[in-house]
């Protein structure tokens, strides 16, 4: 990940990660009430094990923001992402072999 830092009454920062490997981008669409899915906790599932827990949040200090869009680490083939919503819900995505990117959309959650 690259990442953007942005300062009081100083210039916004970028750093180009040039040497990190390559994560799986999870995209979540919830609810109305929630469209990003605040407060989830995601995970990517391999065979027969979770890897560790990401929750999606918003903003974690003093004028600041979270990307709901988050990157998860991998150590191994994934074969799922595993969420469960702030409502407690539990859901299970499977991948596909090379897939970096998905999008779990909570069941019901739009019209």
């Amino acid at each position: 990940l690259d990442l953007a830092i942005a300062q009081n009454a100083a210039e916004t920062i970028l750093l180009h990660n040039r040497g990190g490997d390559v994560g799986l981008r999870v995209r979540l669409r919830g609810t109305r009430a929630n469209p990003w899915g605040i407060g989830a906790t995601v995970r990517v599932v391999y065979d027969g094990r979770r890897g560790p827990a990401r929750e999606i949040r918003l903003g974690t200090g003093y004028w600041s923001t979270d990307d709901p869009v988050t990157v998860l680490g991998l150590a191994g083939t994934p074969r799922a992402v595993w969420v469960r919503w702030p409502d407690g819900r539990e859901t299970e995505t499977p991948l596909t072999e090379g897939q970096l990117e998905v999008t779990v959309e909570r069941a019901g959650a739009r019209p």
